[in-house]
């Protein structure tokens, strides 16, 4: 009898045993699942933000970017992750309605999410075409500049000409002549640019969010600038630029 009782408690025991490693298991993988679903719902917002981009939802992908940025949790992003959301928010930012109030989310982003971001001629080019839509020219034409320099080192030719191009638009949101002498040269003689087809790109612009916020940071220099231009080109005439009034547009 005493036997069977010793068994009995040993059979309990056994069995209590294996219920706990079960729950043990069940409950850790409930707990891996959980954990591996939370990580890809977050991945995946990479690529709800890369479809709002390849729409063309600038802005959305920025509204979207901070109605969530807080709860994101770095650990679920590997470095290459974390470069790939940087990409996708500094286009946005470069092509948002508002640049220079949205830029603070690429000023942030290394810090809060612990990662350096390497310098690259796209990336360099980038942010100088969102220093140009913050009135910062000066900031905006050294990374223009550090961006020919590397883009040909790479031998990257469209970076190059992009940059070359924000340099241009420089010079017509100032009215700086001797640069617009100077960059429309160098787009002719080192881009093969025509200026037949660099006017018909200007004009193009026109009402769209990109020249919208250049006219307003300029105090209209950039509109009167960018016709003097385009008819100039047009009527085989010598361009000759207005210098736009310097003051503080911050708080525009």
């Amino acid at each position: 009898m005493f036997n069977w009782l010793k068994q009995s408690k040993s059979s309990i025991e056994i069995a209590g045993g294996i219920i706990v490693i079960i729950g043990a298991i069940y409950g850790g993988t409930q707990y891996f699942n959980q954990l591996l679903s939370e990580q890809v719902r977050q991945r995946s917002i990479i690529m709800d933000l890369s479809v709002s981009n390849a729409n063309g939802n600038y802005d959305e992908t920025i509204s979207i970017w901070k109605s969530i940025s807080s709860n994101i949790n770095k650990e679920y992003f590997n470095t290459p992750a974390k470069l790939m959301l940087y990409d996708i928010l500094l286009y946005a930012v470069a092509n948002s309605q508002y640049a220079y109030e949205n830029k603070n989310i690429l000023s942030d982003f290394p810090s809060r999410y612990d990662v350096s971001i390497p310098e690259t001629p796209i990336r360099i080019q980038t942010s100088g075409w969102i220093d140009l839509l913050s009135d910062d020219c000066e900031a905006a034409k050294i990374k223009f500049s550090k961006a020919i320099r590397l883009s040909k080192i790479k031998n990257i030719e469209t970076i190059a000409r992009d940059a070359q191009r924000g340099n241009f638009y420089c010079a017509l949101m100032n009215g700086n002549q001797t640069d617009f002498e100077n960059y429309e040269e160098q787009l002719k003689s080192k881009y093969y640019y025509n200026l037949d087809g660099l006017a018909d790109e200007v004009f193009q612009t026109k009402g769209t969010s990109f020249y919208v916020q250049l006219d307003k940071l300029s105090d209209g220099a950039f509109s009167k600038n960018t016709d003097s231009f385009i008819n100039g080109v047009k009527n085989n005439q010598t361009v000759t630029l207005t210098e736009r009034n310097r003051k503080s547009t911050t708080s525009k």
